[in-house]
């Protein structure tokens, strides 16, 4: 290994740890995300480029956001309104709750899923 090597590889090491670095608190960085429409885990957009910007707020998910998240922002949306500040959009609200739950909330997720489409109250095409 010469000293060119060595040095890509200081430089490479020090620049991948430093992207691990987040000035803000855990707490608020999804909020900041979905403010910012950036995921800093994913390094991508929270909600996809594919994803019509004129939706309304029920409409904003993908083939991979929880039916729990989805049928939760429509009773959230259903009681402040569609139109409302305090309206959420699927893909925002699963944004934060998996950044606040981590994997647990995952499998809660998953199970929370599984039980709405075992007892029918939410209907699964596949």
């Amino acid at each position: 290994m010469n000293l060119k090597n060595g040095v890509n590889l200081q430089d490479n090491f020090f620049i991948n740890n430093a992207k691990g670095f987040y000035p803000i608190p855990t707490s608020v960085r999804p909020l900041a995300e979905n403010l910012a429409n950036y995921s800093i885990f994913r390094d991508a957009p929270v909600v996809p480029k594919s994803l019509d910007k004129n939706l309304s707020n029920k409409f904003y998910y993908t083939e991979y956001t929880s039916e729990t998240i989805k049928l939760f922002s429509e009773i959230l949306n259903g009681i402040v309104g569609d139109d409302s500040f305090l309206s959420v959009k699927p893909i925002h609200a699963e944004n934060v709750f998996r950044s606040w739950t981590g994997g647990l909330g995952r499998y809660a997720l998953d199970i929370l899923d599984f039980a709405l489409i075992k007892s029918k109250i939410y209907w699964w095409p596949y």
